[in-house]
């Protein structure tokens, strides 16, 4: 069996690089492109989500994008019928040596792409047909494959340059997803690879509760060869009443308690809903005095609340997922131009019930990723938005597209006319700094899909809003680094 090292050398086309939180599997990549540097090798490194693609570049000293920015360019075509050009997506990417693919685990098979000439796409065979193919010569896939189970639907957001993703879990999945299953790259794929575990941990005390707990599970998972358990009866069966809390109200107690001297960024709520999250988020700012109603989840965005950015923004490098503190606020809010009656744009024609009027505001953010905090300016609309909320989360941002569409009214009209006209057209979006505001939602709760690639000292788990599947539980014993409490309302003796 070879080593990561000798992979970068040796004669195979793949590497399955498995194992637990904390055991280092995105410092590797991080070596290992220091390595290629010296080899001379040619190397990018690519995540699922845009937060995990930032969690890659805070630790690879800025390599990193996301598995569908890497993969997806765009062409220029003249429809025959309009005589306008338009764009077309295409799969196109630089050959290389090495790709390093972090959180793997959460592609497989049938994990979609977008659409190629009204073709469907999917992500692992693409990359996988690209090293059968030699146009990536090797491919390393890191992740926890007792981690959630893969994404098998999405939700398109209408920008082209968005992906938010609906989890949605195969109930016939094995143990091992496809991307981490040695023989479907050699037997499906006909590549030459091998597996290479990682035992180490190097984040948490190993006397750690949940850490000794989600090691249990973990073997437990593998043994038994079976995720569909009960989350309730397994956990509570191993921690007693001493980790189980009733009533929601000591739930909240415990979190302003703990978080209350740290903007709450070291403590969350793990939900399987966004829906429940936006439950916990609303009761939480009641309890601190941030509104005085029991739906007052969108209200302007303020200082020192744990929030996230619910949408990927490329030229910001503000991605879906990532967890931040707004600092200071750096200058009034300014009005989005364009307005929720808008008729010019063909887009905006089709939209109902967009709002009539939004501001953003310039901000100085810390986004905390897992021990990694770093401070970034950023735009961000005025108002906080609840995680469940697609529908306003698609107006906010399309209410973007049309104050970036009306402030550039000529490339707008021109757009359409030549390749070239095209090209500025997108080439100013992707650097318009106002077309790059993040849409937020607060977190003090979130799902435990969101958290991927984070950490928290403190981590409260619902078992009211549990998924029916053991990988959610071990996925939210990882996220704690310090302590944990459960919480259902059910007794005990019901969950035997």
């Amino acid at each position: 069996m070879s080593t990561p090292i000798e992979f970068l050398e040796n004669d195979e086309q793949f590497m399955i690089v498995n194992g637990p939180a904390g055991t280092g599997k995105t410092s590797l990549i991080s070596e290992l492109i220091q390595e290629s540097i010296k080899l001379n090798l040619s190397y990018d490194a690519i995540a699922y989500t845009g937060k995990a693609a930032s969690n890659l570049r805070s630790k690879t000293n800025g390599t990193g994008k996301t598995i569908h920015s890497f993969l997806y360019t765009y062409d220029y075509v003249l429809e025959d019928d309009t005589n306008s050009w338009k764009r077309q997506r295409l799969v196109k990417f630089d050959d290389l040596d090495i790709l390093f693919v972090d959180e793997a685990s959460m592609i497989s098979s049938s994990v979609e792409g977008f659409r190629v000439n009204k073709v469907k796409t999917y992500l692992l065979q693409e990359l996988l047909l690209a090293v059968k193919d030699k146009r990536i010569k090797k491919i390393m896939l890191l992740g926890d494959s007792h981690q959630l189970p893969p994404i098998l639907e999405e939700r398109k957001i209408y920008n082209d340059e968005i992906t938010n993703a609906e989890i949605i879990f195969d109930r016939s999945e094995s143990l091992f997803p496809d991307s981490m299953n040695e023989l479907i790259l050699k037997d499906k794929y006909e590549l030459l690879g091998s597996d290479f575990n990682l035992t180490q941990n190097w984040r948490y005390d190993d006397r750690l509760k949940s850490y000794q707990l989600s090691i249990d599970l973990r073997n437990d998972i593998t043994i038994r060869d079976s995720v569909k358990s009960s989350p309730k009866k397994w956990v509570v069966k191993k921690t007693g009443r001493n980790k189980l809390i009733e009533n929601e109200d000591e739930v909240i107690d415990w979190v302003v308690e703990k978080g209350s001297d740290f903007s709450f960024n070291n403590v969350r709520v793990l939900t399987f809903t966004n829906e429940k999250a936006s439950e916990w988020n609303r009761k939480i700012r009641k309890k601190l005095g941030r509104i005085d109603t029991s739906t007052g989840e969108v209200a302007e965005i303020s200082t020192n609340e744990p929030m996230m950015n619910l949408i990927n923004k490329e030229f910001s490098q503000f991605y879906n997922g990532d967890s931040f503190v707004i600092k200071e606020l750096l200058n009034n809010p300014l009005p989005l131009e364009g307005d929720g009656d808008c008729e010019i744009h063909g887009t905006c024609k089709t939209r109902p019930d967009r709002p009539s009027s939004l501001f953003i505001q310039k901000a100085r953010i810390e986004i905390y990723n897992e021990n990694i905090t770093f401070d970034k300016v950023v735009s961000l609309i005025n108002r906080g938005v609840s995680p469940d909320d697609s529908k306003l989360i698609n107006a906010y941002n399309h209410r973007l597209w049309c104050d970036f569409a009306t402030r550039n009214d000529s490339l707008y009209k021109n757009r359409t006319q030549s390749i070239e006209e095209h090209k500025k057209w997108d080439d100013a979006r992707k650097t318009d700094e106002i077309y790059a505001t993040g849409i937020a939602s607060y977190a003090y709760a979130s799902t435990v899909h969101k958290t991927q690639g984070d950490s928290f000292e403190y981590v409260v788990i619902d078992l009211e809003d549990e998924q029916k599947n053991l990988k959610w539980l071990y996925t939210a014993l990882t996220r704690s680094s310090k302590d944990f409490i459960l919480y259902g309302k059910k007794s005990i003796k019901d969950w035997f």
